[in-house]
């Protein structure tokens, strides 16, 4: 009759046990996913809704260790410059401390933005898009163009270098044009290497690539390990 007790007994005391792991893993990880996406507002300013997720089924046991393991966030309604922008990251090795061995990041400018700037910058009214390699520019010189563009990157900023112009049916290399006499009638302003400053993020999220898809331009970024957030409490 014993050993009968304690075949029961024994099952019964397993399943409270792993009930208990499982209650605890589910709130600790609840309050450190919290914490996180507090920390990601207050770190990009973000005044739009902000998440964080642990992926590891057992993450939140992970504050035993320090080290939560990986964290997709996402922040809507990010300054980056003069525009706002969702951010999604994910960050690897996020520790109790708020440390982070680095990860990566993306967003998206939806075009209408930059024309804006761009037209009140060049006094000219523009259309972009693109075509996964070039920002493609439409506009006019008298007549309606199209101007083909390069996208470089520095860690917070784009630029725009136009490099082929095309005009009735023909393509003319901007180097070229500069150079012809034809220089003396063409908008050189609208024709010169031109910066976006993407100020506003955290130092130590630097812009690595800048894509033209056809319906905004596409931006991703690396994190390091020493991405600096502000010392405050959202």
């Amino acid at each position: 009759m014993i050993l009968r007790h304690k075949r029961i007994w024994i099952p019964a005391a397993a399943g409270l046990v792993m009930g208990v792991v499982l209650l605890g893993n589910h709130l600790v990880r609840s309050s450190a996913e919290s914490k996180i996406a507090k920390t990601v507002a207050c770190g990009l300013k973000s005044s739009g809704p902000t998440s964080a997720h642990l992926t590891g089924p057992w993450a939140g046991l992970g504050i035993l260790s320090g080290d939560l393991g990986t964290v997709n966030v996402s922040a809507e309604q990010v300054r980056l410059g003069d525009t706002s922008v969702n951010v999604t990251a994910t960050l690897h090795h996020v520790t109790t401390s708020a440390k982070t061995t680095g990860g990566k990041a993306s967003t998206t400018i939806a075009y209408a933005q930059l024309q804006r700037r761009l037209s009140a910058e060049l006094g000219t009214d523009l259309q972009l898009t693109g075509d996964g390699h070039n920002l493609v520019i439409d506009t006019t010189f008298g007549i309606p163009v199209t101007v083909d563009a390069t996208l470089t990157t520095a860690p917070q900023a784009v630029t725009i270098t136009p490099t082929q112009v095309g005009v009735l049916g023909q393509k003319y290399s901007v180097p070229a044009l500069l150079r012809s006499p034809l220089s003396a009638m063409l908008p050189k302003n609208t024709l010169q290497p031109r910066i976006i400053p993407l100020s506003g993020l955290p130092a130590g999220i630097n812009l690595t690539t800048a894509t033209p898809t056809a319906g905004s331009l596409r931006l991703a970024f690396d994190l390091t390990p020493d991405v600096v957030t502000p010392a405050c409490v959202r």
